[in-house]
């Protein structure tokens, strides 16, 4: 047996509908679910992106276990290498600062910028961990 992928991923803001923003309108992720001031569930390829407010974050749900955090967390979107020069331009449109840009000894490369509530947001290239640039898991 062995883990597949990463399922989803989960960030946390306190000003849930600025960072949801965010998401949608200058990344681009598919709004799946909402329930405003708790959370945010976005579709990102076959996996999902959890949007939610550290303060709503435990479950009301006896099955699920609480959990959630406060501070600014790390997550790395993948991003067809050709398109990268179209996201740099796009962050910078939506008025986004690019905190830093690398190249990677796989060949890969990296933006990284910062979302509303302050979390590290990058747009790497799978080549940076050696995977294909068609990779869309």
């Amino acid at each position: 047996m062995q883990v597949q992928r990463v399922l989803e991923t989960c960030l946390y803001a306190q000003d849930l509908e600025r960072a949801a923003k965010f998401y949608r309108d200058v990344l681009g992720l598919v709004l799946q679910d909402a329930e405003i001031g708790r959370h945010h569930f976005f579709g990102c390829g076959r996996s999902m992106f959890l949007l939610f407010n550290h303060l709503g974050a435990d479950s009301t749900n006896d099955d699920i276990p609480p959990h959630g955090t406060s501070g600014a967390a790390h997550v790395a979107f993948a991003v067809r290498a050709r398109e990268m020069h179209e996201w740099r331009d796009k962050l910078l449109k939506q008025g986004v600062e690019i905190e830093n840009e690398l190249s990677w000894p796989n060949g890969g490369s990296s933006l990284y910028f910062r979302d509303p509530a302050g979390n590290r947001v990058e747009n790497t290239t799978p080549q940076t961990w050696g995977l294909a640039d068609d990779y869309d898991d």
